[in-house]
């Protein structure tokens, strides 16, 4: 029975039975085919229901002569096994003329999936690549979107999101909205500036559908997620989602460092909230949830970590879909300092509040692996990037594959320890295809 089927099952069951429960197992690690040092495979992770996709941004490519830092992103796709397995590296010279002139390109600082294209932002060239999959393994060059701002520094591509057939490309100070068209492919649509500079808009991105999210995690010294709305002909300003004013401090929470849409649900991080004591020490960060109520975007709960070690940046990357939020704190000191960690949240169906459920680490967590750089989900998938992970090479990286599988649970409200499995409801078990895209940073924002 494959992993889809089995999925569907569990849905089943979990109506028949509120105590029957889904395990989630660490099945893969997955590295590049040509890993080398400092290439920073899983700083960006994407996902959909039979295909994977990893950013490395460090990664040399050879352009007649060898070109550090040009970037590339890695597909993967599920084999009759329910394995994943390589299929194709793409790089910005596959169909494209690279601007390597002007320094290091970074293609794979941001991925996305739609379907059978992929996307891969490369911020150093002001550029996003985009490759359409031709259903026999190949994975041709479609189109390379230029930047069409005139600030030469503005990193467009650093982040990026994609619902259908619209995309949201963030770059400093500004976002770009394209859509799809048959001939022309992706066009520009809208763009947006914010109205206070060095506010740090356009750091994370989300959109489904008709609501797109821009985070500005230092909009008055303390953060912002600004929401957008298509009107049926173009896109419009909606709302500026505030930092909740009990965790207001002023002291540079970066409130919309990750942020995430899925229907009627926004989840947003300030991965520098300060929290109370965590096991004798200070944690930092919180994630909030807003539900759309008669048109008005309103509060709805708050996520925090979940265990009894200090949490260094929970919020760091942060995904939303079917009633599942994950977080992540990749700077958590778990097996080692900085080995990272994720965390798992489920709506209840009945009453709608948003549960614990459960965390995940690597099962070979080492010092400075920074698991959770960036996480992704779909179907009974999760994929989570460890940019720092040495096996290969030093930070050479590395993404884990966890899947949920039928079998006996411990009961909703349990925790489990490092590396001991999960408890994971129906709506996990239920997670749709992408709503998430995040932005992570290799190092603290000072």
């Amino acid at each position: 029975m494959s992993l889809w089927n089995r999925i569907c099952v569990l849905s089943m069951l979990v109506f028949a039975s509120s105590a029957t429960a889904a395990v989630v197992n660490e099945t893969q690690k997955l590295y590049a085919s040509d890993a080398a040092a400092s290439d920073l495979f899983g700083t960006s992770v994407a996902a959909s229901e039979n295909l994977l996709v990893v950013g490395a941004p460090g990664n040399d490519v050879l352009f007649g002569t060898l070109i550090a830092d040009m970037g590339a992103a890695y597909v993967f796709v599920r084999n009759a096994s329910d394995e994943w397995t390589p299929q194709a590296r793409l790089t910005p010279i596959d169909g494209a003329t690279p601007a390597i002139g002007g320094g290091a390109g970074e293609m794979g600082s941001s991925v996305a999936i739609s379907g059978t294209t992929v996307f891969a932002g490369a911020p150093g060239e002001r550029a996003v690549y985009v490759y359409v999959g031709d259903g026999l393994g190949g994975w041709p060059h479609s189109q390379k979107i230029e930047s069409p701002g005139s600030d030469t520094s503005d990193r467009f591509g650093q982040v990026l999101a994609v619902s259908g057939e619209r995309l949201i490309v963030g770059a400093q100070e500004a976002v770009y909205f394209f859509e799809y068209d048959p001939v022309a492919k992706w066009i520009p649509k809208e763009s947006f500036t914010p109205l206070v500079p060095v506010s740090g808009f356009g750091y994370s991105v989300a959109i489904d559908g008709d609501v797109a999210v821009v985070g500005a995690l230092n909009d008055d010294d303390v953060g912002a997620a600004h929401v957008y709305a298509w009107n049926g002909t173009k896109w419009i300003y909606e709302v500026a989602l505030p930092l909740p004013i009990d965790d207001l401090a002023g002291l540079g929470e970066e409130f919309g460092h990750s942020v995430a849409v899925s229907d009627t649900t926004i989840l947003v991080s300030a991965s520098r909230v300060i929290l109370g004591p965590v096991g004798g020490f200070f944690g930092s960060g919180k994630a909030y949830l807003y539900d759309r109520v008669s048109g008005i975007w309103q509060p709805r709960a708050e996520l925090e970590a979940f265990d009894d070690s200090p949490s260094g940046e929970f919020g760091w990357s942060v995904a939303l879909q079917s009633g599942t939020a994950l977080a992540t704190d990749n700077y958590y000191d778990g097996t080692a300092v900085n080995s990272g960690r994720a965390y798992v949240f489920t709506e209840d169906q009945v009453n709608g509040d948003w549960q614990k459920s459960f965390t995940l680490e690597a099962s070979d967590g080492e010092l400075a692996d920074y698991f959770g750089s960036w996480i992704a989900a779909s179907g009974g998938t999760i994929l989570v990037g460890a940019w720092g992970d040495d096996d290969m090479a030093s930070t050479a990286g590395a993404a884990y594959v966890f899947e949920i599988s039928l079998g006996a649970g411990s009961s909703p409200s349990s925790v489990p320890t490092t590396n001991d499995v999960g408890v994971l409801l129906f709506t996990a078990a239920m997670l749709g295809l992408g709503v998430f895209r995040l932005r992570r940073r290799l190092s603290p924002i000072s």
